[in-house]
């Protein structure tokens, strides 16, 4: 009884992704991502690899929630924060995903910390706390209380000063590499 039931919840599943259009869709020049209508972590987006300056990871406990974080840093525009914790249908290309991150920018593998968010690319940041701690400034303290009270995205914070010139050189660098 409980294999037959199995069986059908995949099915539902399977039928649920048809229908819906979620997950990955990757190419050779971006990726777009499509969430899932059952979960409201994520949002849709639209990644062009040419726009991308850094990439991070994040470990974030809030409350007894942790989270686990991809965010693109992008030239001229807003992050993008996904949000990998949960398995679900939206997974569906993440693999393939990742697989082009590693083609394109030789992002190697995910990067974790506990409870912080580090930089995986570009290499040399690869370690390195994103943001300011909240404790270096009024702005930085009142960007985590705004976090706190969900009126920051959870994942977001004050980049370093340093770290935007050393985003924009690479940048520069990578463009008259190609």
């Amino acid at each position: 009884m409980s294999e037959n039931l199995i069986e059908k919840l995949k099915k539902v599943n399977e039928e649920y992704i048809k229908k819906n259009d979620i997950g990955f869709y990757v190419n050779n020049t971006q990726t777009k991502f499509i969430k899932t209508k059952r979960h409201f972590v994520n949002y849709n987006w639209n990644l062009k690899y040419s726009e991308i300056i850094g990439i991070a990871f994040g470990n974030i406990m809030r409350g007894d929630d942790d989270s686990y974080f991809i965010i693109f840093i992008l030239e001229d525009k807003k992050p993008i924060y996904f949000n990998m914790t949960y398995e679900s249908e939206e997974m569906q290309g993440f693999d393939k995903f990742m697989e082009k991150l590693k083609e394109k920018l030789n992002l190697e593998k995910i990067f974790w910390e506990q409870d912080k968010i580090v930089f995986a690319y570009p290499e040399n940041l690869k370690g390195k706390e994103l943001y300011k701690p909240w404790k270096s400034s009024i702005e930085t303290f009142i960007h985590e209380i705004k976090r706190f009270f969900g009126l920051k995205h959870h994942a977001s914070g004050i980049l370093k000063d340093e770290y935007e010139i050393i985003l924009k050189n690479t940048k520069t660098n990578a463009q008259h590499q190609i």
